[in-house]
């Protein structure tokens, strides 16, 4: 590749362009001089290109569930492994825990794999940031820092179910209660419903929130079990139940006796009826 050459008139140097990108790689770049009175000299170094960036390296915590890209540990001491998927050398120059205050961690090296212990962390948001530096074959390196978010949650949701002890005549039913899970991920209600179970709209929230949901309860009477159980992004789960009855059978009643003709201002009926029946005359 013919290089083009401008002499400096002020300074003396000479300096060259290339018009196209060095891609990586090694380059013997060769200078030739001429002057006008015949002289040459002829000089050849060795020139390496390493436009490659350290790889992303995979991050995973232990005691914690992935979810949408981003790890949620259920314990306080989450164990950090960062691991860089290539062969050149990878020297870790810092890791840093970013979260309510900035630490230093303590990390095991493996070949190009670290290990790095937590401990005593509170609930909420982190990031982890490594600066690392690869070294290259041919001797080259270059720095840079990834990071890594994940949130600490120890905290399993808070759930309550409504209407326990309730009576209703009819298999249309609305259940109620409550929720509080700042990184809820599933809120479900099941038990003695046709639908087998039945998920509920949520949003998270580390103030709680109430709900309504309409279900159909089996079709037989007596006693019914609703289950509420929700579980939170790190795996953490909650339930609790209240049980209703369903009683759609109408009530006997069985007039023994009334007193037609009286002349007291009281009448005097007897009867029979289903027990816990209310009986209202008009």
């Amino acid at each position: 590749t013919q290089f083009g050459a401008i002499i400096s008139a002020s300074d003396g140097l000479v300096r060259f362009t290339k018009v196209s990108d060095w891609s990586s790689g090694t380059y013997f770049v060769t200078l030739s001089f001429d002057d006008l009175a015949g002289n040459s000299f002829v000089d050849q170094w060795k020139l390496v290109v390493d436009t490659n960036l350290p790889p992303e390296p995979i991050v995973t915590l232990s005691t914690a569930k992935l979810f949408g890209g981003v790890y949620y540990a259920y314990t306080s001491g989450p164990v950090i492994t960062v691991q860089y998927p290539t062969s050149d050398p990878i020297l870790l120059e810092s890791a840093l825990l970013v979260g309510q205050s900035v630490s230093q961690l303590s990390c095991q090296q493996s070949s190009n794999t670290w290990t790095c212990q937590t401990s005593g962390l509170s609930d909420g948001k982190y990031d982890v940031r490594f600066a690392t530096k690869r070294v290259t074959a041919n001797g080259t390196s270059r720095t840079i820092t990834h990071s890594k978010l994940f949130f600490v949650d120890t905290t399993p949701p808070k759930v309550q179910l409504s209407g326990n002890s309730d009576i209703v005549p009819s298999t249309s039913y609305t259940s109620s209660g409550f929720y509080e899970d700042k990184n809820l991920k599933s809120l479900k209600l099941s038990g003695d419903i046709s639908e087998g179970s039945k998920d509920i709209n949520f949003v998270s929230s580390s103030s709680g929130s109430t709900f309504e949901q309409d279900v159909t309860l089996t079709s037989e009477d007596g006693q019914k079990t609703l289950v509420l159980s929700a579980e939170d992004k790190a795996g953490l789960a909650k339930s609790t139940s209240a049980n209703v009855t369903l009683d759609t059978s109408i009530p006997s009643l069985l007039i023994d006796s009334i007193d037609v003709l009286t002349n007291k201002k009281t009448m005097a009926i007897t009867g029979t009826s289903d027990e816990g029946s209310k009986i209202k005359l008009n």
